[in-house]
């Protein structure tokens, strides 16, 4: 499934998808999530979007099947417990107030746009982000392998944040993160196959806390059981010299960032 955020690499996501082995097939996805702007992602995607969520004070909230939840940051743990829909805590109808005060530029937008079978409101003032919380809906509706279109390229406190969900959900769900330039993941202690994904290079940054037992092959640059500190950029810049590099590590959580260098 693939949740969508706000990016700045609108342009470059669209020229890209689908050229080369660094992007996915949208067509293979089963279920899409835009958070609040990520609509407009999925417009020129030519995504359909099965929920939106958001405050939509960056976008323009589409009508549908309205629902509202309070905005509160969860844990995993608590979202494992959650029944499918207890995130949509209620329902109402969109106001006509809203429409009125449209443009003629967002209605024509609005009605391009097809109707989304849920839209969840979040309140302009919250404990977490759209992206979170589009992120919390997906995991709590039983996705575990999902990617995000943006969120790392614009606003570095949303990208810093984002990487605290990395953390949140590293060894519960499989979550990548694309901006057309950049794609990142976290990883848990373990044997783990890294693929270049028509990248250049490969960086390995401690989040947190020392990546301790690191040992690195199939790369320009390889070390055993090294201990890569948070505070340091040994991990930056190394090259996947084959098919794939092997990553090996015993504590800590490590950050795994594929990029190419801006044309």
């Amino acid at each position: 499934m693939v949740v969508l955020g706000v990016t700045d690499a609108l342009n470059r996501l669209v020229q890209i998808s689908g050229k080369d082995d660094s992007w996915l097939d949208f067509n293979g996805y089963d279920f899409v999530i835009a958070a609040d702007s990520g609509q407009k992602i999925a417009r020129k995607l030519g995504l359909k979007i099965d929920i939106y969520v958001g405050d939509f004070d960056s976008s323009i909230r589409p009508e549908g099947i309205l629902r509202r939840c309070e905005g509160k940051t969860r844990t995993v743990e608590d979202l494992e417990l959650m029944s499918p829909h207890l995130l949509a805590s209620g329902e109402d109808t969109p106001d006509p107030a809203d429409l009125e005060q449209l443009s003629e530029a967002e209605r024509e937008v609005l009605n391009q746009e097809p109707v989304a079978s849920e839209i969840v409101i979040l309140p302009e003032v919250k404990d977490l982000t759209d992206s979170e919380a589009a992120i919390d809906l997906a995991f709590e509706r039983g996705f575990r392998d999902i990617d995000v279109l943006g969120g790392i390229s614009g606003r570095i406190d949303h990208t810093m944040g984002n990487m605290g969900i990395l953390s949140k959900y590293v060894g519960q769900a499989r979550i990548r993160f694309f901006d057309g330039i950049n794609y990142v993941t976290m990883l848990e202690p373990g044997t783990h196959l890294v693929k270049p994904r028509g990248y250049h290079y490969m960086g390995l940054i401690a989040f947190n806390e020392n990546v301790v037992g690191l040992t690195i092959e199939g790369a320009k640059y390889e070390v055993t059981n090294f201990t890569l500190t948070p505070n340091a950029t040994r991990g930056v810049s190394n090259e996947i010299t084959g098919d794939y590099a092997q990553i090996t590590f015993q504590q800590g959580k490590l950050l795994v960032i594929n990029s190419r260098d801006i044309a």
